[in-house]
C-alpha cells in the first residue's frame, strides 16, 4: 500500500477552559484520521505556542504529540495568564508520507 492521502481532520474545536485551570483534550475537541497509518502515526507540531497557557504532553511542554496521544489523554491544555481570556494555538498534522496539514 502506498501511502499517498493527507489525513482527514474530524474534530477541530475550540477549546472553554476556566481561569488558571487545564483541560485534557479528546477526540472530540481533536482527531484526525487516516485510512493508510494509525493514531500514532498522526503527529501534531505545535507551530505557534500559546501565549496564554502552555500544551501539555504527559505534564511537559509539548512541541509535538500523536493522535494516539490525544486518544490515551496524554495532552492537555493548562491556562496560565490570570486574567487573559483568549488564546491561540497553531498545529500542522502529518502521516509523515504527505505534506501536513494546517490546523488554528
Amino acid at each position: 500500500l502506498v501511502d499517498d492521502t493527507q489525513p482527514a481532520v474530524v474534530n477541530n474545536t475550540r477549546l472553554v477552559v476556566r481561569e488558571a485551570s487545564s483541560i485534557i483534550l479528546d477526540r472530540g475537541m481533536l482527531n484526525a484520521t487516516d485510512a493508510e497509518v494509525m493514531a500514532a502515526g498522526l503527529v501534531y507540531t505545535v507551530t505557534r505556542r500559546p501565549r496564554h497557557g502552555q500544551l501539555l504532553l504527559m505534564k511537559e511542554v509539548a512541541t509535538s504529540f500523536t493522535q494516539n496521544d490525544i486518544d490515551a489523554g496524554r495532552v492537555q491544555y493548562e491556562h496560565t495568564a490570570g486574567e487573559r481570556l483568549h488564546d491561540h494555538i497553531l498545529l500542522s498534522l502529518t502521516d509523515s508520507h504527505t505534506p501536513p496539514v494546517s490546523l488554528r
